[in-house]
């Protein structure tokens, strides 16, 4: 059974499990002490992958220094249509967390 928001694919050299939702959210936000997801995607892609990753770190056996800095020369030797593939995937797994932000602010609207 795949785990919703799990894809896996070839990267850095073997096969590694990114795991996009929540808990990506987090370490993003909190690891670059953001408020608000930038859409600056030269930003936002590595960094989105670097949690993804690092959420799933004890099956993806990463290297201890491991930074945005391998995952940006993975998306390179991994070549763009495998990188936009992934981004397509991300942004599948992770369109609940803007639809449930849209349904609690029509909440709090209906609750006034």
């Amino acid at each position: 059974m795949k785990n919703l928001g799990e894809y896996r694919m070839q990267f850095g050299g073997q096969e590694r499990v990114f795991k996009f939702g929540n808990n990506t959210v987090r370490l993003l936000a909190d690891h670059y002490n953001i408020q608000e997801i930038d859409r600056s995607y030269f930003k936002l892609i590595p960094a989105l992958l670097w949690a993804g990753l690092k959420v799933r770190e004890a099956v993806n056996d990463l290297p201890e220094d491991f930074s945005v800095e391998h995952v940006c020369d993975w998306m390179d030797e991994a070549g763009e249509e495998a990188c936009a593939a992934l981004w397509l995937e991300a942004e599948k797994c992770m369109g609940f967390i803007s639809r449930m932000a849209a349904i609690t602010s029509k909440l709090k609207q209906e609750r006034q």
